[in-house]
């Protein structure tokens, strides 16, 4: 080989050294870009994957615990503020009526002599036993007057205490709605934050079980009881609130299962669709499952599914917060009723399933 030829030779062998080089740099910068993990080049395991969303699930449960929380006191003072001000309006009534007697008595009294009237009543007896009689009567009337007197005094006194606490609670209940809307913003930050990354890894999660289930080799199933789905398939969080206080007096019938706008809501179980609109439930699905029993969705963003049949699993529709939960944080109100009877607290059945 001449040395042209050796020069040559060595040329392209260092052009090929460098394009190599060059190449492996560039491929590592696209698969860092791509967000993959040189190290761990093999797929999570389905366990590593649950693991993962229970995760995100405690860590947007501080958030939504806490606007939960926010959330009662703020209608615990509501519940305070209209039993007060029922009280206020019963007394004032009462007080009113008393009033109006004590006048007319008054008039009675101004326009004929009391003393003269009694003196005259007294002499009018027939014998002792009518005076006797007439006597009592006369001490009955001065003691109705009395306490007549005495029942307004104490009505006033009460409702002098209630207006106060009407105050009291009035300012509360301020604050109250004040920190609640400061918890559901942070809530709802935390929630939309981690969204997409929990879609992710539910997605990558159903992939594996799937692949893992067609070669026979499933190392791990969710712990889900009779084949029930949870119903909200997306980053969420949930507090048993069954039977805390609500607007208007009510009791809280279920959970809410606070989640961004849109999220998936899907059936829990196999059955039955029917859909409605309005009210305080705005946009809601009744679910009669195969089972017997009956769930309930309310405060839907919109329907996927409004009738007929649908399996478990099933995405029949979206979270949001229609009817008077309008300008609340997104959540699905989630009602449970065996046998289509009166609605139970969902909490354990939630927890047991997710």
């Amino acid at each position: 080989m001449t040395a042209a030829a050796r020069i040559a030779r060595r040329h392209c062998e260092g052009a090929s050294r460098a394009w190599s080089r060059g190449a492996a740099v560039a491929l590592v910068a696209v698969v860092l870009a791509l967000g993959f993990n040189v190290s761990t080049a093999h797929a999570a395991t389905a366990k590593q994957l649950a693991d993962q969303l229970a995760t995100i699930r405690k860590q947007v449960q501080v958030s939504g615990s806490a606007y939960d929380k926010a959330l009662t006191k703020s209608e615990t003072t509501g519940g305070k503020i209209k039993a007060t001000s029922k009280a206020i309006a019963a007394e004032t009534e009462k007080l009113t009526t008393a009033e109006t007697v004590l006048a007319l008595r008054a008039d009675a009294m101004y326009r004929n002599d009391p003393t003269d009237g009694a003196i005259a009543f007294m002499l009018g007896s027939e014998d002792f036993n009518d005076l006797i009689s007439r006597m009592t009567y006369i001490e009955l009337i001065t003691k109705a007057d009395s306490e007549l007197v005495g029942s307004i005094k104490d009505t006033r006194l009460a409702l002098t205490k209630q207006r106060a606490t009407l105050s009291t609670a009035q300012v509360a209940q301020k604050a109250d709605l004040a920190d609640a809307t400061k918890k559901m913003k942070a809530m709802q930050s935390a929630l939309d934050s981690k969204q997409a990354e929990y879609a992710r890894l539910l997605n990558a999660l159903n992939a594996q079980l799937a692949r893992e289930k067609a070669a026979g080799k499933v190392t791990w199933l969710p712990s889900s009881p009779n084949g029930w789905v949870f119903p909200v398939q997306g980053a969420h969080s949930y507090s048993d609130t069954f039977g805390a206080p609500r607007s208007g007096g009510r009791k809280h019938k279920g959970c809410d299962i606070f989640a961004s706008r849109g999220t998936p809501a899907v059936a829990i179980v196999s059955g039955t669709v029917r859909t409605s609109n309005g009210g305080l439930g705005g946009k809601c699905i009744w679910l009669t499952g195969d089972n017997g029993t009956t769930f309930y969705y309310a405060h839907l963003d919109s329907f996927v599914v409004t009738s007929g049949h649908v399996s478990a699993g099933q995405l029949i529709a979206r979270v949001g917060n229609t009817g008077n939960a309008a300008g609340g944080a997104c959540h699905l109100h989630f009602e449970i009723h065996p046998g289509g009877g009166a609605a139970v607290d969902p909490y354990a059945t939630l927890r047991n399933i997710e």
